[in-house]
């Protein structure tokens, strides 16, 4: 049979080639302050990662006094990608999230903090998650860094599933979470008023917005306590008053704050405590809920809205 020869001589179209405009497929971003003492836990949990991806690492420096900035370069080698940048304008680490995420030129991004180490995986997990999710959420482990008088104080939290929201919407905590670059830069990146709830605060917009936040179990990251009551007590006070702020912007969307009566047996709990405070457990506990009663109370002067 005969071939009709013009149909293999006709113009053909060229072949279009898609590139990405980025030049990374994976940001990872670390905001941090002070961080010398930690930080190179992380980086070599990072240098270790086995990926076929490419991926670049910046370090947000919000105005560190120690040597943070000699231990990242000291990585300079095992990570070639390692650029550091200042963020030092506002403290805090929301500020360092977005300096980091205006610095970077990945397709997706992710933070970790400096105190904390991803696990055997991580990039390979929380790519894939972000090929087919907007949000995305790591695992916590809470035993590799925990000590163990830690054990069941009550610091172990996303470890089967997203936080589960205050009553509210679940979130995935700042060091565990993933975006897709088009999706963070729709939500206006994290809101710099929002101090020590930057997380929470972006994953509940972003659901209010119509995204849905996937928890990926395979995605682990060690997750360092704070080392002393004291600490503890900082950081939960410090969290406690970032609640009011939640209230005061998410109450209208059907956020509730605990009733009068709740807050004053939280009280009561904290008062008839103190002679059991014998044991680093007892008093790592006790130090936690009296930061989130003191917190409230700030947070109801600073916020200027009542929560309890």
């Amino acid at each position: 049979m005969d071939c009709d020869k013009s149909l293999f001589d006709a113009p053909r179209p060229p072949i279009e080639v898609v590139t990405s405009p980025f030049s990374y497929d994976l940001s990872v971003l670390i905001p941090c302050r002070n961080s010398a003492d930690v930080l190179a836990t992380q980086l070599d949990a990072l240098a270790d990662q086995a990926w076929s991806g490419r991926w670049e690492l910046i370090i947000a420096d919000n105005g560190s006094t120690d040597e943070t900035r000699m231990v990242a370069a000291s990585y300079s080698d095992r990570l070639p990608t390692l650029r550091v940048v200042d963020a030092s304008g506002l403290p805090g680490r929301h500020h360092a999230c977005n300096v980091a995420a205006r610095a970077s030129d990945g397709a997706a991004i992710v933070f970790v903090d400096g105190d904390d180490a991803v696990g055997a995986g991580y990039f390979d997990a929380m790519a894939t998650a972000l090929q087919s999710h907007p949000i995305v959420a790591a695992r916590l482990d809470h035993e590799t860094f925990d000590p163990p008088w830690l054990t069941g104080v009550g610091s172990a939290e996303q470890t089967e599933s997203l936080v589960d929201g205050l009553g509210f919407l679940p979130f995935g905590m700042g060091c565990s979470l993933g975006f897709r670059r088009e999706v963070f830069e729709s939500l206006g990146g994290f809101r710099e008023d929002a101090t020590y709830c930057e997380d929470v605060d972006i994953c509940w917009r972003a659901q209010l917005a119509g995204y849905t936040i996937q928890f990926v179990p395979d995605a682990v990251v060690h997750y360092r306590p704070r080392p002393t009551a004291r600490d503890m007590y900082r950081q939960h006070r410090n969290f406690a008053c970032a609640r009011a702020y939640l209230y005061r912007e998410f109450r209208s969307a059907g956020m509730r704050r605990q009733t009068e009566r709740e807050a004053l047996s939280e009280w009561w709990a904290v008062a008839k405590a103190i002679p059991r405070l014998r044991t680093p457990s007892e008093r790592a506990r006790w130090a936690r809920r009296l930061g989130r009663c003191v917190g409230r109370v700030q947070g109801s002067v600073r916020y200027r809205v009542w929560y309890p």
